[in-house]
Parts: C-alpha cells; sequence; structure tokens
C-alpha cells in the first residue's frame, strides 16, 4: 500500500508510551508492597507490544521505495538516525552524568565499565540494564536488520523466513537451539510482532472498500483479548512473559492497530493536535520516563521521604510533567536535529554516490 500520514498510529503510540509510563509508576509503588491507581497499570508494559507491532507496519509502507530503488544505505541511515541520537543524547548522557555526579541513584554501576558500556552504547542483545525500556531497542534495530537484509537482496528472505519459522517454533517450545542467545534474542517469539504489523500493511492493501462492522469487530476482539488475558495472568491462569506474550498482547495488539486502521481509512476522523503531539513525541517519552521516576523514587527513598510518592496526586503530576517535557524536546531539539542529520546524510549519499548497489 501506498505511504500515507496515520493519524490513529501517532495516537497509538502516544497512548503505548504512557502506558508503559503508568506501568513503571506502578512498579516503584509495588516495590514498597502499595498499589498505584489500584493496579490498573500493572499490565501496561503491553504498550511494548504495541509499539512493536506499529513498527512493523510503519517500517513496511515506508519502505516500498527503497525497495524500488534498491537504496539499503539510505534506508540504514535514516533507521540508525531515529533511534541512536536521541537515546545518546536523551538517556545515555543523563545518566552517564548521573552516574558521576550522583553515583548512589545508579542501580546496576556494571553498566559504567568500558566493555559493557560499548553494548549499552550500541544497544547490543544482553546489554547491562542501564535502563528498563533499552533491551526493546535492541529488538527494534534487529527487526531493521532484517528488513535491510532483503532490502540489500531479496535472497535474503530466505534466511529471515527460516528465522520467523525458529521463532514460531521457539514460541511453541520446540528445541530450535541449545545456545540461550539464539533462543532468547535471535528467535525471540518477538520478532513475530513485528511480522504483525507487516501483515496488517497488506492487509490494509488488499481492502478496497469499507467493510460493514469489520473494524468494530476487530477492535471488540482485541479489548477482549486484552482484558482475559491480563485478568488469566493476575489468577494465575497463565504467566506473560517475554517469551509467549506475542499470543496475548501481540495478537491483541495487531487487533487493535488493525481496527484503527481500518476505521481511519474509510471514514473521516478529527484528532485533538495534543494528542498528535504526544504520539509525536513518544520516543522522548518513551526514553526518558524511566529516569525522570526512578529519579524522584530513589531520592525519597535517600531521604527517607518515600512517603511523599506515595501520594498517587504526586505521581501523576510527575507523569504529566514527563509529558510535558518529552513535548518540548522533541518540538525544540529531536525534531530540528532528526531533520538535520537526515539532510546530511542525504546530501552525503547523494555526493558520494556510494550507495551500496542490490546483489
Amino acid at each position: 500500500m501506498h505511504q500515507k500520514k496515520f493519524i490513529s498510529i501517532q495516537v497509538l503510540r502516544g497512548i503505548a508510551a504512557i502506558m508503559v509510563m503508568l506501568y513503571h509508576a506502578t512498579r516503584h509503588y509495588n516495590l514498597k508492597g502499595l498499589n498505584f491507581l489500584g493496579n490498573i497499570f500493572k499490565n501496561g508494559y503491553l504498550g511494548v507490544d504495541i509499539f512493536f507491532v506499529l513498527s512493523g507496519f510503519v517500517i513496511t509502507i515506508s519502505s516500498v521505495e527503497y525497495f524500488k530503488n534498491k537504496n539499503p544505505t539510505e534506508f540504514m541511515f535514516k533507521r540508525l538516525i531515529r533511534i541512536f541520537p536521541s537515546f545518546w543524547l536523551y538517556l545515555l548522557l543523563p545518566l552517564t552524568i548521573l552516574y558521576f555526579v550522583l553515583p548512589q541513584f545508579i542501580n546496576d554501576k556494571s553498566a559504567f565499565e568500558f566493555l559493557n558500556y560499548l553494548k549499552v552504547f550500541f544497544l547490543v542483545f544482553n546489554h547491562p540494564t542501564i535502563s528498563q525500556v533499552t533491551w526493546t531497542l535492541s529488538f527494534e534495530l534487529y527487526f531493521y536488520f532484517l528488513f535491510l537484509m532483503i532490502i540489500f537482496n531479496e535472497k535474503f528472505k530466505f534466511l529471515v523466513i527460516c528465522i520467523l519459522i525458529c521463532s514460531i517454533l521457539n514460541l511453541i517450545g520446540l528445541p530450535v537451539s541449545q545456545n540461550l542467545y539464539f533462543k532468547k534474542y535471535l528467535f525471540s517469539p518477538l520478532i513475530l510482532e513485528f511480522l504483525l504489523g507487516v501483515l496488517i500493511a497488506f492487509i490494509l492493501g488488499k481492502i478496497r472498500s469499507k467493510q460493514k462492522y469489520l473494524d468494530l469487530i476487530f477492535l471488540l476482539a482485541s479489548i477482549t483479548l486484552f482484558l482475559l488475558s491480563s485478568y488469566l495472568d493476575e489468577n494465575n491462569y497463565i504467566h506473560i512473559s517475554k517469551h509467549n506474550r506475542f499470543l496475548y498482547f501481540g495478537i491483541a495488539s495487531f487487533l487493535l492497530i488493525l481496527s484503527s486502521l481500518l476505521f481511519e481509512n474509510f471514514n473521516k476522523i478529527s484528532i485533538s493536535k495534543s494528542l498528535i503531539l504526544v504520539g509525536d513525541s513518544s520516543y522522548v517519552l518513551y526514553l526518558i520516563h524511566s529516569i525522570i521516576l526512578s529519579f524522584f523514587n530513589n531520592s525519597l527513598i535517600l531521604t527517607g521521604r518515600f512517603i511523599i510518592f506515595n501520594n498517587q496526586i504526586t505521581t501523576l503530576f510527575i507523569c504529566l510533567i514527563i509529558v510535558v517535557i518529552s513535548i518540548i524536546i522533541h518540538k525544540y531539539t529531536e525534531k530540528p536535529m532528526i531533520r538535520f542529520l537526515n539532510g546530511k546524510s542525504k546530501k552525503w549519499l547523494l555526493k558520494s554516490k556510494k550507495v551500496i548497489p542490490a546483489i
């Protein structure tokens, strides 16, 4: 399907980022044996699954020109520029400064040892836990790499398909490898969530006319699966982990995103610019929320004033401040920075004429 600016995608990005933030706020409370907002965001980490499916969809529709022109270099530059500069500037740099200025606020100091720091810097799989969100960026980059291989040479489709098959086998419990690195990362079922996003792009490309109630049916199915999975997990009927969350939150995210896009594709919608702006700044929000929440949490614990943070209104106010800060950072630094770097990379590619050809 042709690339198009989908408003619902931006809104869902914002919602997903806020869900993850509220999940981490809930965890801070749970660690003290307390609950935040009745623990309704206990499974807010499902925002990550929404992000993964969204990424699969967005990369698919935005990569049509790269497949046509066989231009893997530009694709690679744009994807790396989208992930790394913001990560380095808004998350890694503040944490590094904090490590030298106030090391008591750093939980895993081993992350700042030279080799470990390099792993974090380049978001290598299995890097030390410098933040609660960086592991997801490693999977994002892995998915970009799989796409890059196919753009570089379509013969690599076979290898990618083999990886996806191994991920399915890993999901259902068949031994695909004795190597923990392969099982946990390279053949992780989480990769299948990106595949669901790719599938959404193909489905939208095939549906040419409005199908009555189809979007509503998918939406209700999505909500039902989200709620049912959360209930079963909370009551110990199932255990949702990184390994099997594709079955519960991945498929539910697929249905949610598909229903939203179907509705937007065949209806005129009007959404508040504020919601769209939150969606636009979702990556910054995703990066900085954990460090700000942890800073408030740890500072109040160290000063013996954790009771202040127990005030749920205070916590919600902090979350609101994080959203506002994210919007400001996105509008005045991230957006201009990405535009500048994309422009520079494009000029460099045109000047050097070293675009990698398809084999």
